[in-house]
This record gives C-alpha cells, structure tokens and sequence, in this order.
C-alpha cells in the first residue's frame, strides 16, 4: 500500500510556479518605501526651513524699511490763556520812531493883487488852469468837491491820469468843470474857492504871474 502511494505522488505534476521568499521582497519594499517617505520628509522639512528663513528675512527687511520710511514727528504745545493782557510771546523787538510833525503853513496876507486876481471876471484859460494845477497841494480832492464833483467822479479822474502823476489828475479835473460850467469858470471865481479852502499859497502865485504879465 505504501509503495503504490509513493509511485503515484512521484506522477503527479503542477503548473503553478513557486513563489519568492515573502520576508525579503516585503522588507525591500518596506525599506524602499521607508527611504522615498524619508526623502520627502527630509525635502519638506529643507523647504518648510527655507520659507521659515525667507519669511524671516522678509519680515526683518521689511520692519526695518517701515521703521526708516516713518516721517518724524514734531511736537506742538497748545497754550491757553483766558482773561489776561499785556502778554508777549517771543522776541522783544523795539521800533524807534521818529515823528515828523507837520509844520503849519504861514497865513498869507490878502494883498492888493489877489484882490484884484478874486475880483477878475475874465473867463480862465487852459494855461491858468496848468498854472494852477501845478501847485495845489495834496488837499485837491477838496477842491473837486467844491466844484460838485462827486467822491466816485474824482476817483474816477485819479484812476484815468495817476500814471501821468497828480498833476495831469487836478489839471483833467479843472478842465472838466471849466468845459462844463463855462459861466462859473473865471478867474475870479476860482481864485476865491481856493482861498476859501486854504490853498492860499497859489493864490499868491498866481496874482504875482497875472501882476507880472500885466506890467
């Protein structure tokens, strides 16, 4: 019995090939498995390391252009003061000045002549109006008013000839009034409105001129 069993299992074949030893190949795969897990741990661990330090470097360079880009800051102390006087703030600074008193101008006597120039019915000439003009002093705004000129008129006259200097302004405007009121402009006339408005001093020139012309 026995020998026939051994000569039937010595006929007996099989197509299935044998297997490879398990321990070694599922150690190679473990460990090559192991080494690729370890490869990328190590190249994480390098690029988490990099950006770590990039962003240090970034944050550090970046704190420090913050710091040198703030402008500086100045500051201002606000002092209030209520119900005070005679409080200066800074430097003392003392101003000398000298007072030019305006001397009075000496009254001039009414002569012969300059009853005879403001009794004088002759109508005035553009010449006698030049004459004049020249020298009427600063008060000639007065003068304009008494001839019925209005403020805004003798603006309007200073304003047209200023360029060309006071006299030219003083000339236009007794020009105007001597074209204008041809009954009241003679010599008569405006010599005794400048008399009345202390504009003696031309007054007395002006009768010289007309003596001296006449003799």
């Amino acid at each position: 019995m026995s020998s026939r069993y051994v000569e039937k299992s010595d006929d007996i074949t099989t197509d299935a090939l044998p297997s490879p030893p398990r321990d070694g190949s599922e150690n190679s795969r473990k460990n090559s498995s192991d080494d690729s897990d370890n490869k990328e741990s190590r190249f994480e661990e390098i690029n988490t390391n990099n950006s770590s330090a990039h962003s240090r470097k970034t944050k550090s360079r970046g704190f420090t252009n913050m710091k040198r880009r703030n402008p500086p800051t100045a500051c201002a102390s606000i002092i209030n003061i209520n119900n005070s006087s005679d409080i200066h703030v800074g430097a003392k600074v003392t101003y000398n000045l000298n007072r030019c008193e305006k001397t009075e101008k000496p009254d001039i006597i009414e002569t012969s002549a300059i009853k005879i120039l403001r009794n004088n019915p002759n109508p005035l000439t553009q010449e006698d109006l030049s004459f004049v003009a020249t020298h009427i002093d600063e008060r000639w705004r007065d003068i304009g008013r008494v001839l019925n000129f209005s403020d805004g008129q003798i603006e309007q006259f200073f304003i047209n000839n200023n360029s060309y200097g006071i006299k030219e302004v003083i000339y236009q405007l007794l020009l105007d009034w001597y074209r204008n009121e041809p009954t009241k402009a003679t010599i008569g006339n405006l010599a005794s409105i400048l008399w009345g408005q202390n504009q003696k001093d031309v007054v007395k020139r002006w009768s010289e001129r007309q003596h001296s012309s006449n003799i």
